[in-house]
């Protein structure tokens, strides 16, 4: 009996040093080692089949495998993370050229894609704009003749009227001080936080999720006095209220607003589809979320201007008419497009979760019954004292930035608004851009659709070169429209 035992434990002990050879000689990772094989190795080596040691290497020895797999994934992390950090300047090169129309006006579209300036960024980085700078989430704004862009990290960068209209699109970098405050960490996981920006007086105001500390995040602002040399922020403004999750839907949007204020967009982190998140806040006037706010830029007070609200992603406030234009998303369906006429007064009720014209997610596969009892999403606002949309889109079209201009195609007494789709199909009017033509009393006579065949996140009119340009996520571009010369 000793001795089976002692066979045993001889021939277990020799499957475990041939397995470990045989792993050692495996790693063709380490040169050296090749070099320095016994002879048992590389005998081993010789005789085992290929097909068996696939096998080994993928099931018993998998482990090395996936930690070489993910040190070479941080390593390009790095790489990636420190070629932005060091990089002063963004080059765009003219893409592509399209021809296009709304409202048989001819239009063309002229697309920008960020242009690898060293050997190393056309080696590991993915032509797009999240791979090279501007995020997956970029920002355009007007300023003093330049155009500015910022990222979902938080890189400052902007190009002159002259560079524009030359088609030179090269972007400076601007140093700023948002990674120290905000945190390098935390913006590597969330490669999104920034949801927009603005620039007024002289002050530049940057809304982003805030984590305040773990499962507590908020919407926030910060604010700095402009300068091209180095934007040094400080905390501006945040809503005060913890969420426990990192949120999808946030809003964010800034706009600027009368009797020096801005206007703020705060979505309702995810009321209603989460667990943690059952509550009714939406509703409460006495709480930011769910909300489209004014802020002082002097005291910081804020004031609700209107509640309902799921996912206000586009803002626009138009002066001229003192009208409030944005757009929402709903969850299964029911995007939508509205107008506040009256700012100044009582806070307009756009009515969700008690209305919309979307569903619950998975609806009708999924029981959602719960979530009806608290949210019931009926089919019609007016009915229930709220406002109706000017536009609602089932199925959605995740409508983005909104804008309104009238000099960009002109039509005599009308109003006409632009607004940018995302979505990751291109059914329904997903990555499209959307006019809406209107009448004195905004109401729509016509609405017409432009395929882009892109993610448009954010749109801006500069009327100095009578040109919309657009953050285009997909390929990472920026794009150009302008109305084609007879």
């Amino acid at each position: 009996m000793k001795n089976k035992k002692t066979i045993l434990i001889s021939v277990i002990g020799l499957l475990v040093i041939s397995f470990f050879s045989l792993y050692i000689s495996l790693d063709a990772m380490n040169a050296e080692r090749e070099k320095k094989d016994n002879y048992f190795n590389k005998t081993l080596k010789r005789i085992v089949p290929q097909n068996i040691k696939n096998y080994l290497r993928d099931t018993i020895f998998v482990f090395k495998k996936v930690s070489v797999l993910e040190q070479q994934l941080a390593d390009r992390d790095k790489q990636i993370w420190d070629l932005l950090n060091n990089q002063s300047f963004f080059e765009f090169k003219k893409n592509e050229i399209k021809n296009k129309k709304l409202n048989d006006v001819n239009l063309i579209l002229k697309t920008f894609t960020p242009f690898k300036r060293s050997e190393a960024a056309k080696k590991e980085l993915k032509n797009d704009l999240a791979a090279i700078g501007p995020g997956s989430r970029s920002y355009l704004s007007y300023y003093n003749q330049n155009l500015f862009l910022i990222t979902g990290t938080g890189i400052l960068m902007y190009a002159s009227l002259d560079n524009l209209k030359d088609e030179n699109f090269v972007f400076k970098r601007i140093e700023t001080n948002f990674m120290e405050l905000v945190d390098v960490d935390y913006i590597k996981e969330n490669k999104s936080l920034v949801r927009n920006f603005l620039i007024k007086n002289d002050k530049i105001y940057v809304s982003y999720i805030k984590k305040v500390k773990d499962e507590c995040f908020t919407s926030a602002i910060l604010v700095s006095t402009f300068s091209f040399d180095k934007m040094i922020f400080s905390e501006f403004f945040d809503i005060d209220i913890c969420e426990p999750i990192y949120p999808g839907n946030t809003g964010g949007n800034l706009s600027d607003f009368k009797d020096n204020k801005i206007l703020m967009t705060i979505g309702d982190y995810d009321s209603y589809e989460r667990i943690e998140q059952k509550h009714k806040k939406t509703q409460d006037i006495n709480s930011p979320i769910g909300k489209i706010i004014s802020i002082d830029e002097k005291t910081k007070e804020y004031k609700v201007v209107s509640l309902g609200h799921r996912n206000a992603q586009g803002l626009y406030y138009d002066k001229g008419n003192n009208v409030i234009f944005s757009t929402e998303h709903g969850p299964q369906g029911g995007d939508e497009v509205n107008i506040n006429t009256s700012p100044d007064g009582e806070a307009e009720n756009f009515g969700w979760a008690n209305s919309s014209y979307g569903e619950h997610y998975g609806f009708p596969e999924v029981d959602n019954s719960e979530e009806y009892k608290i949210a019931p999403l009926n089919k019609s606002h007016a009915n229930y004292g709220y406002i109706e949309p000017l536009k609602f889109f089932s199925p959605s079209i995740a409508p983005a930035q909104i804008i309104k201009t009238e000099k960009f195609i002109k039509l005599p007494n009308k109003n006409i608004i632009y607004v940018g789709a995302l979505g990751y199909t291109f059914e329904h009017g997903r990555r499209c851009i959307h006019q809406f033509i209107l009448d004195a009393d905004l109401k729509i006579e016509q609405h017409n659709i432009m395929p882009v065949g892109e993610r448009v996140r954010d749109m801006i009119y500069i009327e100095e070169l009578d040109k919309i340009f657009m953050i285009l996520e997909y390929s990472g571009s920026i794009g150009v429209l302008e109305v084609k010369k007879t």
